[in-house]
């Protein structure tokens, strides 16, 4: 069986962009009443967004 490591380190990016939006998702709710906090966390996921698509 051959290792595939593209595909590993494609699974390995999409588990990391994933792990950081749920992340990000539970900071927001959490901090629902700070506005400043969750404009951090939009601007943070924005930028995630980008990355994760690349």
């Amino acid at each position: 069986m051959v290792f595939d490591f593209e595909k590993q380190a494609t699974l390995n990016h999409f588990l990391v962009c994933s792990l950081v939006f749920e992340f990000s998702g539970f900071l927001s709710s959490y901090n629902r009443s700070f506005g400043v906090i969750n404009s951090v966390m939009a601007v943070k996921s924005f930028h995630f967004l980008f990355y994760c698509n690349a």
